[in-house]
């Protein structure tokens, strides 16, 4: 799991050309991306395509721990702020649900999660071993836009 922003020197900081080429991709859109519409976006096939969603967080009570096989999750808070739990995959895990076709597993239960709060700009990278629960309310419900981006995890 990666945190940082799209202000900070991402690019000196030893990461792979593509997930620069992504972190720059989401700084150089961060305005055309508050008036873009939710949906699924391409930017090179199946490799690398975003979602851009607009979604009120809630009680973490309501929220689920997820992780993905095939993708990593580039998360950008483009509006709002969300509080994300985030802990290793462990095999001792029980999957609750796995649904192949968005490459999404849920969890019936998690430990020793810790949390970040991601707020404009900021930009958690999550891998394959890396379980989240995203959309978690900071203090009540409320707005939030964000862009999700998919990185096939066989191109980093």
């Amino acid at each position: 799991m990666i945190f940082t922003t799209i202000d900070q020197a991402y690019n000196k900081a030893g990461l792979s050309k593509v997930l620069v080429k992504v972190i720059d991709f989401l700084k150089e859109n961060k305005e055309k991306f508050k008036d873009q519409k939710p949906g699924v976006y391409e930017i090179d096939g199946d490799n690398i395509f975003y979602q851009v969603i607009e979604t009120n967080t809630e009680e973490i009570e309501k929220r689920q721990a997820e992780s993905h096989k095939l993708y990593l999750d580039i998360q950008f808070v483009v509006n709002g702020e969300e509080k994300i739990g985030i802990t290793p995959l462990k095999s001792s895990y029980k999957i609750k649900e796995y649904i192949e076709e968005r490459d999404l597993i849920f969890y019936e239960e998690v430990q020793d999660e810790g949390y970040l709060i991601a707020k404009e700009n900021c930009v958690s990278i999550f891998f394959p071993e890396d379980i989240h629960k995203p959309q978690i309310a900071v203090k009540e419900p409320a707005f939030e836009k964000k862009i999700v981006v998919k990185v096939k995890a066989d191109i980093i």
